[in-house]
């Protein structure tokens, strides 16, 4: 598998009142953000676009913005843009956390 030619842009991170949040544009459809996992329930607001998601090695669906899509605690999951522009928002509450880590990611074997 060959790298995106546009990696995702990750446009903020804000955190306030124990809530996490942090908005990503991704240029290109058919880009992979890769399979990782997290502690905690957390919801990917696609705000625009379309996505697959899987979860566990199972197809969640195909989602198209805007949509909330719940993860929750320690499945790994990922995502594949199917248009696009696509926006979308990880958001968690930081109450109860270790913080803002990935619990497991895994790596894309890429191509040069």
């Amino acid at each position: 598998m060959k790298r995106a030619e546009n990696q995702p842009i990750s446009v903020e991170i804000k955190l306030t009142d124990d809530l996490f949040v942090k908005t990503a544009t991704v240029t290109d459809a058919g880009t992979i953000i890769p399979i990782h996992s997290h502690k905690w329930d957390h919801i990917t607001l696609l705000a625009y676009g379309s996505m697959c998601v899987m979860a566990d090695g199972e197809m969640m669906g195909d989602f198209t913005g805007p949509t909330g899509i719940l993860i929750r605690a320690g499945v790994k999951h990922m995502f594949m843009t199917t248009t696009p522009g696509v926006v979308f928002c990880c958001i968690h509450a930081l109450r109860g956390t270790d913080g803002v880590e990935i619990d497991e990611m895994n790596e894309l074997e890429l191509e040069d």
